[in-house]
């Protein structure tokens, strides 16, 4: 997170970075502080999401100093629909919805929820690069059968010679975001 602090700063631009992951972050300390909040003996829980909250606003901050005005607008709308209207619409639902000591689990079963969302999120995506890998690889060792198979009528779509693999795929751009 600090070199991407200093890369902003730096460059006096946020372009190639983006504020998701940090929306993201603040919604998730702010749940976690409301459940602090809520339960007894919290101590550590609210101090750690009060460090979390202002490290995230102190970025979002950087971010949206130094972005183009279309990404301005568009983090500003992100912050006010995901992290205020989230934690507004949680605290509204659990305050009128559930009454008493099942509060504090009502509202700690959705920040398990919504945490195990954020950290599965990045592990199903490599999941799915790894299948289309897979999958790509297995293409490459298919394209002869596959020429084959399709007989003389679609095989001028296709050359495999040698080494060279000339095989309809699927193109994936990726493009490294720094967090």
């Amino acid at each position: 997170m600090v070199p991407t602090f200093y890369t902003i700063y730096k460059k006096k631009s946020s372009e190639g970075f983006q504020s998701i992951p940090y929306v993201v972050a603040l919604l998730s300390a702010l749940l976690l502080l409301y459940y602090g909040f809520l339960k007894t003996n919290a101590t550590l829980i609210i101090t750690i999401n009060c460090i979390g909250i202002v490290i995230e606003v102190a970025y979002l901050t950087m971010y949206i100093t130094y972005a183009p005005k279309k990404l301005k607008i568009s983090t500003l709308l992100l912050i006010l629909i995901a992290d205020i209207g989230g934690i507004g619409l949680t605290m509204i639902i659990t305050f009128f919805v559930v009454k008493g000591p099942k509060r504090v689990q009502a509202v700690g079963f959705i920040c398990a929820i919504f945490n195990i969302a954020v950290f599965a999120a990045p592990l199903s995506i490599m999941m799915i690069l790894y299948l289309i890998y897979k999958n790509a690889k297995k293409g490459e060792a298919n394209c002869t059968e596959q020429q084959e198979w399709e007989g003389a009528v679609k095989s001028a779509q296709h050359s495999c010679d040698g080494n060279k693999l000339d095989c309809p795929s699927v193109v994936v751009e990726m493009k490294e975001i720094q967090v």
